[in-house]
């Protein structure tokens, strides 16, 4: 079929074809096709759309057994998301091996459509001009890959009249609405490790009174359930819109072991969930457990193998990736953001060293550990920015970048200089 058949595709049927996509880089690419599948298809509209205000009021605190928090205005806190991208060189530059490799990169969006480079496992947004970045980075001159999306919420610094800011830790979403489009539920860990819900776009958080003994670290949705795993190595299901309790697991670690810290991440095929315990020791070693979800047994197996797999956590959320589809990646690593100053504690500041250094490598197998600064080997996927996607010696290095949304339309990038 030449380009005027396909330019001419009834609406219904590019509808048709839309409805296959499921991630906003894909839809791109769809719509860039010609003017017309612009026109019929719709852009990629995110559920739920973010970010989302949320209240403030909390019913009270199950530490002190006190009112904390009794705001009536929505919008104290603001649950927004950033997407994880991979991208990998164009077809012109595959066939150079030293300059072949995948490059991961999260971007923030906000309400007024602009878009921030974010630091890939800590917070804040990254500064791009010490290594020229590209003034325009447009996604359909490279083979962009949406890996998924990480969920968290925040203080709306636009309430200065918050007297005592409650942290929201870790937050999971339901893989699917109550009802409405836009009724998802939200299943989060704030203050001293307490479990929280809402339903977006209700007034008031639920405090999970049952539960208010047990201090939690980390909660995920997978495979369409809520896990929460707390202080004692055992991990909670939570049926996904009820949030009623199916099952328990665990403890995996003996009761002189604990005293680290738990986090939940699942493999990027979506079919294994995988328990990364993490405990800073003394003389600047770290102990370093995996366990692995064993749905069949209903137990937790220590591993020392996660497979092709390279796990990541960040501050707030956690993601992977699998070797086989990202290049420049060695499997059984695992990559963790850290503030301790265990590694590198000469290296400081908010340069690009020095937040290297607040992310750690761990190699299984090797027993390898330590801080990216002093790994660059490890480093290349996430920075700097590969050959093949900085500028020529014509361009000069800008302090914003611009991605390509559409045919002809730009959508900017702040790049603020905190990295």
């Amino acid at each position: 079929m030449n380009q005027e058949k396909w330019a001419d595709l009834p609406k219904d049927i590019l509808s048709l074809i839309a409805a296959k996509f499921q991630t906003h880089i894909d839809i791109l690419r769809v719509r860039s096709v010609c003017s017309s599948w612009r026109s019929s298809i719709p852009p990629f509209c995110p559920s739920p759309h973010s970010p989302v205000n949320l209240p403030s009021r909390w019913i009270r605190s199950p530490k002190h057994n006190t009112q904390i928090r009794k705001g009536t205005h929505n919008g104290e806190y603001i649950l927004s998301y950033s997407t994880i991208y991979r991208l990998d060189p164009p077809a012109s530059n595959c066939n150079n091996r030293k300059n072949n490799g995948s490059w991961l990169l999260r971007i923030e969006a906000s309400s007024t459509g602009r878009s921030r480079l974010q630091n890939p496992l800590l917070k804040g947004s990254v500064r791009a001009k010490a290594y020229g970045f590209p003034k325009v980075l447009n996604f359909l001159d490279f083979r962009v890959s949406e890996l998924c999306k990480v969920y968290h919420v925040s203080p709306n610094p636009g309430f200065h009249y918050l007297s005592k800011v409650i942290d929201v830790h870790r937050v999971a979403l339901s893989s699917r609405p109550k009802s409405s489009s836009d009724d998802f539920l939200l299943l989060a860990i704030y203050g001293q490790g307490h479990l929280c819900s809402i339903l977006l776009g209700d007034d008031e958080w639920t405090i999970f009174k049952d539960y208010s003994h047990i201090i939690f670290h980390d909660v995920i949705n997978f495979c369409g359930k809520f896990y929460a795993v707390d202080k004692l190595c055992r991990l909670l299901v939570f049926e996904e819109l009820s949030l009623q309790l199916i099952e328990i697991f665990g403890p995996a670690m003996g009761g002189d072991e604990i005293g680290g810290d738990f986090r939940l991440v699942k493999s990027s095929d979506d079919l294994d969930l995988f328990l990364v315990y993490r405990k800073l020791l003394p003389q600047n070693t770290t102990d370093l457990r995996f366990f692995k979800l064993n749905q069949e047994l209903h137990d937790l197996e220590e591993v020392n193998s996660v497979g092709n797999q390279v796990l990541f956590l960040g501050d707030h959320f956690s993601f992977s990736v699998s070797t086989l589809e990202c290049t420049g990646l060695e499997p059984d690593c695992l990559y963790f953001a850290h503030h301790s100053g265990q590694f590198c504690s000469n290296i400081e500041g908010d340069g690009v060293r020095g937040n290297l250094s607040k992310i750690g490598v761990y190699k299984l197998g090797e027993e390898m550990v330590g801080s990216l600064a002093s790994h660059p080997r490890y480093s290349k996927i996430f920075w700097p920015p590969p050959a093949w996607l900085q500028p020529g010696p014509s361009r000069s290095p800008s302090t914003s970048g611009v991605v390509s949304d559409e045919m002809g339309k730009k959508k900017k990038i702040k790049v603020n200089p905190q990295l």
